[in-house]
C-alpha cells in the first residue's frame, strides 16, 4: 500500500510539469487565461507536491508551504525588478497560491482520505 501511495505522489509531482508544458507550447490553445495561468498553477502544484513527496523539511507542511511561496514570490519579484527574464504579473502570485492550496488539499485527501484505510 505504501508503494502505491508513493507512485501516486510521484505522479502528482511530475505530471503537472509535463501537462503545463503541453499547455504552454500548444498553438491550438488560444484561451489566454489557460495559456498564461494554467502552467503557473500546475508548476506551483508540482513544486508543493514534490517537496511533500520527498519529505522536505521533515514533512513540516508549514515549512513546505513557506518555502514554496518564497520561491514563487522571489521568482515573480525577480521579474519585476529585471533580475530574471519575464514579466511581473500580480495574478501569477494569486495563481501560485491557488496551486499550493489545491496541492495541500490533494495531499490531505491522500493522507487522510481514501488511502488511510488499513483494509
Amino acid at each position: 500500500m505504501l508503494k502505491k501511495i508513493y507512485y501516486i505522489k510521484m505522479f502528482f509531482s511530475v505530471f503537472p510539469i509535463f501537462f503545463g508544458l503541453l499547455i504552454y507550447l500548444n498553438p491550438l490553445i488560444d484561451n489566454s487565461y489557460i495559456r498564461n495561468y494554467g502552467p503557473d498553477f500546475l508548476w506551483s502544484f508540482s513544486l508543493f507536491f514534490t517537496q511533500y513527496t520527498f519529505n522536505s523539511f521533515n514533512g513540516n507542511i508549514l515549512c513546505i508551504s513557506a518555502s514554496s511561496l518564497l520561491i514563487s514570490f522571489l521568482y515573480e519579484f525577480g521579474q519585476k525588478f529585471s533580475y530574471l527574464d519575464g514579466t511581473f504579473d500580480f495574478f501569477d502570485l494569486i495563481t501560485y497560491i491557488i496551486g499550493f492550496l489545491v496541492a495541500y488539499l490533494t495531499m490531505y485527501i491522500l493522507k487522510r482520505g481514501a488511502f488511510s484505510s488499513k483494509t
